[in-house]
């Protein structure tokens, strides 16, 4: 397909996606709502992990650069997350890794 004008397929697709994301974080706020009190706080609780994980990692990379932070330390990061939450097997991880 031949785009006229790359700037304005940029646009579209970056007002789409905006779209996208909208409708699915709407959808996953009904489906929390529609937990019992201790699933929400369970959700809840993972959700400020994940933020808190995602936070540090963006953190390493702005004060240390971004040769920093490659995928084994990703890979480290969410594994030692979901095990601190107690989220299925932290090993599947594992298979992320460079081998």
């Amino acid at each position: 397909m031949f785009l006229a004008d790359p700037e304005d397929s940029l646009h579209q697709y970056e007002e789409r996606g905006n779209q996208l994301r909208a409708e699915a974080e709407a959808e996953l706020n009904r489906k929390i709502e529609s937990l019992p009190h201790q699933a929400k706080c369970d959700v809840a609780r993972v959700m400020g992990s994940v933020k808190n994980t995602i936070h540090g990692l963006l953190e390493k990379i702005v004060t240390e650069g971004s040769e920093a932070v490659g995928r084994d330390q990703i890979v480290d990061a969410f594994k030692a997350m979901a095990a601190e939450n107690n989220i299925g097997d932290p090993s599947i991880f594992d298979k992320l890794r460079r081998n």
